[in-house]
Order: C-alpha cells, then structure tokens, then sequence
C-alpha cells in the first residue's frame, strides 16, 4: 500500500492510498476504512461490495431516475456511476468538507459541476429542510467520519426530512455501521422503520456496512422486481437478481 496524498481539515486527516499496483485509490479518514474506492482504469465503476448494493436500489424504481441526492461525497463514487449510466439525470451531492470536494476532484475524476451535477458544499440537514417537497426519486445517505456514522444521521428530524424530500414511491438507501455505536444504531433503526412503510436491511458480509433501503411503497411485488433486476443488472454491472435473494430470504414478508 502506497499513501500518495495527506491533509487535514478541521474534522480530521484525509488520506488518499493506492494498492495493487496502483491499480485500486482509496479515500480513508484516518483509520483503515476505505470510504471510498476506485479502479483507477474505470472510474465510473463502483469497486466496493456495499457501494454496488446501495446502486442495486434502483430495482425498486419501476422507471429510470431523473433526479437524485447524495447526502456524502467520499471520493464521488456513486455520482459517478450515476452520471455515466443515466444521461437523463441530475445528480445533487452535499457535503460538508470542502477538503474532500478538492480530493475527489484531484484524485477520483469527480466532474466539475455542470447542468446535470451540483455540488453543495453544506450541512445535510439543513439542506433537505430547504429543498421542496417531492423533489427526488433516490436519495443515497453515505454519512461517515473516522469512527463510523456522521451525528447528523442520528438527528431526530433526519429520517423524516429525507421522506418528505422524495417524490412518491421514491426510495432512501442509507449505508450504516452496525456494531460501532449501539444505542446510536437502535435509535436509528426505530426512526427508519417508523418513516417508511418498510425498512429492507442488507448485512454487507465481512463488514461493518448494512445497507438499508427505505421504501415508500406499502406493497412490493417480489415477481415485478425479479423481471426488473434481469434488465437493469447487466446494464449497470450489478448483480441485482443476488441482492434480491437475499433481501427475499430476510424479509420473507415484505418480498412475496
């Protein structure tokens, strides 16, 4: 492993390695967490297990997204992916650092914002309570610092402005940490099954990451996503038809 870049901002060290012969560059805040991570000869590709699981919530959209929020830049790993295999959509990114604005840029190829992508450089709170209702069809929260979630997803108020910004039938995926901060993640596990008709949780196996999808739609037809995810996987590069199976075997009485 060779560190290539380091520097700190006012919450903490940003570090940016690479490994395999340069080929995998990684975003770490000062632990051996990798927040973000990219195939430096496919940069559009998501190269982490729990990035490729959050982008398998498309499935739940029964058309293509045309606007989408990303509450935690990181290295800008799915905007990216968002950008190159949806033309028709913008894309809205928030985060708080400006270092790590700078470091996506340099060293992860994140676009320079343009008419389909806007970088807003703010707190995420703040931001979904300023945006109009039913302004979304995906929300993605990746809210991370060095020792696991970010306290803005332990807001009480977190979880309901994320509904109130998606548009009917929309869908939130949140990346969580389970087992770092227990009493953070209970309190955000009753929030999230409270706020969304239902809450599908996905373990990522080897790893502290669950992704969670929120889902606005009180019935989900196991049979439609099925015949969705053998057209929309291979076009994105996603085992999709896996995730559902195990979403299936999980949440049994969701996924009929």
């Amino acid at each position: 492993m060779l560190t290539v870049h380091v520097q700190h901002d006012e919450h903490g060290p940003i570090e940016i390695v690479e490994e395999a012969e340069g080929k995998l560059r990684s975003l770490r805040f000062g632990s051996t967490a990798r927040q973000s991570t990219m195939f430096t000869a496919r940069p559009t590709e998501l190269a982490l297990e729990y990035t490729r699981t959050m982008a398998s919530g498309l499935v739940f959209l029964p058309h293509q997204p045309t606007r989408v929020l990303v509450l935690g830049l990181g290295g800008g790993s799915l905007p990216k992916f968002l950008l190159h295999h949806y033309p028709q959509c913008q894309v809205d990114v928030v985060e708080i650092r400006p270092a790590i604005a700078e470091v996506a840029n340099r060293f992860f190829g994140l676009p320079e914002p343009n008419d389909r992508f806007c970088l807003h450089l703010t707190d995420g709170l703040e931001f979904l309570e300023s945006v109009a209702a039913s302004t979304y069809d995906l929300i993605f929260v990746d809210l991370h610092n060095a020792n696991g979630m970010a306290p803005i997803v332990d807001a009480e108020s977190f979880p309901q402005s994320c509904r109130k910004a998606m548009r009917g039938g929309g869908v939130a995926i949140y990346n969580l940490w389970f087992g770092v901060r227990p009493e953070q993640e209970q309190r955000l596990s009753r929030r999230l099954d409270y706020t969304f008709d239902h809450l599908l949780r996905l373990p990522i196996a080897g790893k502290l990451n669950c992704v969670a999808f929120g889902l606005t739609k009180s019935e989900i037809d196991l049979a439609t996503l099925a015949g969705r995810s053998e057209i929309v996987g291979p076009k994105l590069g996603l085992a999709i038809s896996s995730m559902l199976i195990q979403l299936q075997k999980r949440h049994p009485q969701v996924l009929q």
